[in-house]
């Protein structure tokens, strides 16, 4: 078994579950971590709570009775099955307590849930093991099932593939783990992403088999020596990573791979995070905050984290793209800034954040300054406001839909700057963030150039971003998409220099059409 966890000085959740050890259960309770040994260790649990939400859960009325029993007859099948898997670890590891989000979380205290929110990269990380309910949509439904005798037998065939001589194969289903837990209703959560990929093992409990992984393996309890395609590899990557930086014969050239190799790892958990679903909207940022906290702690150049992007290169960062043929949207309450992936609601990509992009390209753009107000001490969570101010090329253009239709907004827009094309016959294409007005009307639009990739000297693109000016805002501007320019069309950026917007459309005017504006 992989190494356990030191927690001695490592931080705590606040409450846990102590499992008892009675057989009727009476001596289930909610304990104060503060009051406990400071060696103690712990299981976590990944759960649904389903549409409806759950009927027993931890409110401040209730808390100073749990700490003297959790009714088990009240409890939902998934959770008292997480307590009695908790002993049986409990008996064999020493592992006395669960931590289950309904049930250690103050649920009606807003407090709480921001201070343990805040918490929840060392509450998965720094816990023994994390049980993941994959069997049914909601706490109902369990973790432990009937064994099929059936299905745990092996398959055996005897074929002649080669040779005259026949020979013996075992058959085994190597895709499993997409199956049973990459496609289960408990993986369209966003808020399991962290979990499973922060907790340092994870037993995940699905309707065919259990699957354990962690950084080294990832095999079903069937074949447990055959490892399952498709699983451990981004936990695997994450685990590497950090043993290779804590080697003191790690150079400063490996960690910098080790660096970007976590840019991408961030870049596809985005990518995976965005495609699950949140219940609460506002949850966006805080659902993915233990993530963040734990690839910041892990790079080897210590980076600023701003509101979903990374500073250390924030023009490559801001140049994220909503998968093809979604319908997306703005939440009704403020979330994030337009240059934020965690503005909109879709499925996130961004193929410029490895490091072939970073060495080579050059900026377009600069960053003059972030003015961020966040809602808590916690500048990986909930933001209030927060503004870009950019000094960059800004040109008007024209945004066209020429016999679009409202399934295909997205592949018909076509951007003109004084009746040149600029996207033609599938290249430098122009990708919209949103549903705006702006998609289903020709109007004008401003386009900002932040980055020339030169990985190709013969197809360098210059990426940009297309904005809208805000109403009654000199000089400010929201995000509504993206713009590609192959080489082709480089010279567009040249010519615009010799137009100048009107001024209000800019803060400070700097000389060959480039102005200090403010992205919101």
């Amino acid at each position: 078994m992989c190494c356990r966890m030191i927690l001695d000085s490592c931080p705590k959740p606040s409450r846990l579950i102590a499992v008892g050890e009675k057989d009727d259960f009476s001596d289930i309770r909610l304990c104060l971590a503060k009051d406990l040994p400071s060696d103690f260790s712990y299981v976590t649990l990944s759960h649904c709570w389903g549409p409806n939400g759950l009927g027993m859960k931890l409110t401040g009325l209730l808390e100073q009775g749990f700490q003297k029993q959790i009714p088990w007859g009240l409890l939902p099948l998934t959770f008292r099955n997480a307590i009695m898997l908790t002993r049986r670890i409990q008996a064999v590891f020493d592992v006395q307590y669960l931590w289950i989000d309904a049930l250690c979380i103050v649920q009606d205290s807003e407090e709480d849930w921001m201070k343990e929110a805040s918490n929840m990269a060392n509450i998965y990380h720094y816990s023994f093991c994390n049980l993941a309910a994959c069997i049914g949509p909601d706490s109902r439904f369990g973790l432990l099932w009937e064994c099929d005798l059936y299905a745990a037998h092996k398959c055996v065939i005897e074929a002649k593939i080669s040779s005259p001589e026949s020979s013996f194969f075992e058959v085994s289903n190597q895709e499993s783990y997409a199956t049973d837990v990459k496609y289960s209703v408990l993986q369209s959560r966003a808020w399991v992403l962290q979990e499973v990929l922060l907790a340092p093992r994870v037993i995940y409990f699905t309707p065919h088999q259990w699957i354990w992984e962690c950084s080294e393996l990832c095999a079903g309890h069937r074949a447990p020596a055959q490892h399952l395609i498709g699983g451990g590899r981004q936990l695997f990557t994450i685990r590497q990573i950090s043993a290779a930086q804590t080697d003191s014969k790690t150079d400063s050239k490996s960690s910098l791979h080790s660096d970007y190799e976590l840019y991408r790892i961030w870049m596809n958990s985005v990518n995976a995070f965005t495609s699950r679903k949140l219940t609460q909207p506002r949850d966006k940022l805080v659902a993915i905050s233990g993530l963040a906290k734990d690839i910041h702690s892990r790079l080897s150049i210590k980076d600023k984290y701003v509101v979903g992007l990374w500073r250390r290169h924030l023009l490559l960062h801001m140049l994220w793209k909503v998968s093809y043929g979604q319908d997306t949207s703005r939440p009704q309450t403020y979330r994030a800034p337009t240059w934020s992936w965690a503005s909109v609601e879709g499925t996130i990509y961004n193929h410029r954040t490895t490091l072939e992009t970073v060495e080579h390209y050059s900026s377009l753009a600069e960053v003059l300054c972030l003015n961020i107000e966040y809602v808590t001490d916690d500048d990986f969570c909930e933001v209030k406001s927060a503004q870009a101010i950019m000094k960059a090329q800004v040109f008007e253009v024209d945004l066209d839909f020429p016999g679009r239709s409202p399934n295909q907004l997205f592949d018909l827009a076509r951007i003109k700057w004084q009746d040149r094309m600029l996207t033609v016959d599938g290249h430098n294409v122009a990708s919209l963030d949103i549903e705006t007005a702006a998609k289903t009307k020709s109007s004008s639009l401003f386009c900002m150039p932040l980055i020339l990739d030169t990985d190709d000297p013969d197809s360098s693109e210059a990426a940009c971003l297309l904005l809208e000016p805000v109403t009654g805002r000199k000089g400010h501007y929201q995000r509504i998409g993206r713009l590609d320019l192959s080489k082709d069309r480089h010279r567009v950026l040249t010519e615009a220099k010799l137009t100048k917007l009107a001024e209000t459309r800019y803060l400070e005017y700097h000389g060959e059409g480039t102005y200090t504006v403010i992205l919101i």
